[in-house]
C-alpha cells in the first residue's frame, strides 16, 4: 500500500495528552461527527476484521441513522487510531498522517458501519469519539492491539495471528489453511486455539514417551491456557511441522469411523455415550481426510477423542531437547491400519470410564485414568508390534 497524504479531521472537540515520562508519542483525542469522518482509514493494525452481519451491528446501524436520538456518542466505545503524526491547523481542523501500516487498532466494527451508513444520509447529529496515537508505532502498536482488544474479550488467537505467530502452520497445512479460523471473523471447521490443542497432544517435549506421571489432560481442561504456553514456546510446536497435516487427519479419521467401529462391535452406549450426532439433516465435516474431506452423521465426543488420539503419541520420535523435527516411527499407514482393528478397544476404555461419571463428558475428559489408559494400550501394542519398514 503507498503512502496517503494525511487525512484532514473537522472536529467539534479536541484534547492533546503527552503523558509524564513518554517523549516520543502522544495522545489526541476527538469528538467529531459520524458523517465527517473520513473514508479510506486502513485497519490494518486490527486484530480482528470487522463483520457486519451480526445482529449487534445492524442495531448499530439503525441507531446512528435514528434522527431522533443523536445518543450515538455516548454509547459508543468510539475508535482508537494509529497514526505516524498529527497537526493541528485550527482548533476545529487536524491533519492526521497515517502511514500504510498503521490505521484503526479498535473500532474497526464502528468505522465499518459509519461508512456503510453514510450512503443512507447519515443525521448530523450523532457524533463518534476518536482517539489517536500519534508517535514512536513500534513502541506502543503491540500494547493498544492486545490492551484495547483484551478489554473487548477479543480472542487471543486473532491477537496471536496479527502478530503473525501462525504465520508457518498456514504455510505447514497448505491447502488446509482454509478449514482453520485464524481469527475470529474468519470461517472454518475448527480454529487456531483448537489446531494447538491438537498438536500439543503430540508434543514430547513437554509430554515425554515414557513418562507415566505426565499427559496433556490440559487440551481438554485448560486451553484457555494453551496459546501462552504457544506463544512462548512456539518453535517447540513447529518441531511437528514434518507431522501436523497427519496428525490432524488422525484427528478427523479417529472421529469420523469411531461409531462405526463401535457399531462394528455389537457394542452399546449409554444415552449419551461418547458419540455426538448430528442433527436432522445435517452432518459433521472431517475436512482433513484425503483431498476432499468426508461428512458423516456422528463424531466422537472430545472428552473421549483426545485422550485416545493424545495416545498415539507414542508414535512420535525424536531428541526432545533438541532442535530437530519430530517424526514417527513407523508409516503412517501403520497408525491407521492400527486403530481400524484396535480402536474398538480404546472406545471401550473410554466408554467404561464414561460410565462410572455418569456420562458427565467434563469429568471424563479431565480423567488422568482415562488418559492413563488409553497412551498403556497404545504403548503396549507398539512395543509387541515393530515398525515394518
Amino acid at each position: 500500500m503507498e503512502n496517503q497524504p494525511p487525512q484532514t479531521f473537522v472536529v467539534t472537540d479536541a484534547h492533546e495528552l503527552r503523558p509524564q515520562g513518554e517523549s516520543d508519542w502522544t495522545k489526541y483525542t476527538f469528538r467529531m461527527a459520524c458523517a465527517d469522518l473520513p473514508a479510506g482509514i486502513s485497519m490494518e493494525p486490527n486484530a480482528r476484521q470487522p463483520n457486519i452481519r451480526g445482529k449487534i451491528y445492524k442495531n448499530m446501524k439503525n441507531e446512528l441513522l435514528d434522527k431522533e436520538d443523536g445518543r450515538f456518542y455516548i454509547r459508543n466505545a468510539g475508535i482508537t487510531i494509529l497514526a505516524d503524526s498529527v497537526k493541528k491547523v485550527s482548533d476545529n481542523e487536524w491533519l492526521v498522517d497515517i502511514k500504510p501500516e498503521q490505521g484503526i487498532v479498535d473500532g474497526g466494527h464502528t468505522y465499518t458501519v459509519i461508512q456503510a451508513a453514510k450512503d443512507e444520509g447519515l443525521p448530523p447529529n450523532q457524533f463518534v469519539s476518536v482517539t489517536v496515537f500519534a508517535g514512536n508505532a513500534a513502541k506502543i502498536e503491540t500494547d493498544l492491539v492486545r490492551g484495547r482488544n483484551t478489554s473487548k474479550q477479543v480472542k487471543q488467537m486473532s491477537i496471536l495471528n496479527k502478530r503473525g505467530l501462525f504465520d508457518e502452520w498456514k504455510d505447514v497445512v497448505g491447502k488446509n489453511q482454509k478449514h482453520i479460523k485464524w481469527r475470529e471473523s474468519d470461517s472454518g471447521e475448527i480454529d487456531a486455539n483448537d489446531l494447538i490443542r491438537v498438536l500439543t497432544l503430540f508434543n514430547i517435549s513437554a509430554y515425554p514417551n515414557g513418562d507415566d506421571t505426565k499427559y496433556p489432560s490440559k487440551v481438554y481442561s485448560g486451553k484457555a491456557t494453551l496459546l501462552e504456553e504457544y506463544e512462548r514456546s512456539k518453535y517447540e510446536f513447529l518441531r511437528l511441522r514434518n507431522i501436523a497435516n497427519d496428525i490432524l487427519c488422525l484427528h478427523d479419521y479417529i472421529s469420523f469411523t469411531a461409531k462405526d467401529l463401535w457399531n462394528q462391535q455389537g457394542l452399546r452406549v449409554g444415552p449419551r455415550g461418547i458419540f455426538k450426532l448430528a442433527r436432522s439433516k445435517t452432518s459433521f465435516l472431517f475436512p482433513f481426510i484425503g483431498e476432499a474431506g468426508e461428512r458423516g452423521e456422528s463424531r466422537l465426543e472430545r472428552a473421549a477423542l483426545f485422550p485416545v488420539l493424545g495416545a498415539f503419541r507414542y508414535f512420535v520420535r525424536g531428541d526432545a531437547s533438541g532442535p530437530a523435527p519430530f517424526h514417527w516411527d513407523r508409516d503412517f499407514s501403520e497408525l491407521t491400519g492400527f486403530w481400524d482393528s484396535h480402536g474398538h478397544h480404546l472406545l471401550k476404555i473410554a466408554n467404561k470410564r464414561s460410565r462410572l461419571f455418569q456420562e458427565k463428558l467434563n469429568s471424563l475428559g479431565k480423567d488422568f485414568e482415562l488418559w492413563m489408559k488409553a497412551y498403556a494400550f497404545v504403548r503396549k501394542w507398539g512395543t509387541e508390534n515393530q515398525p515394518k519398514g
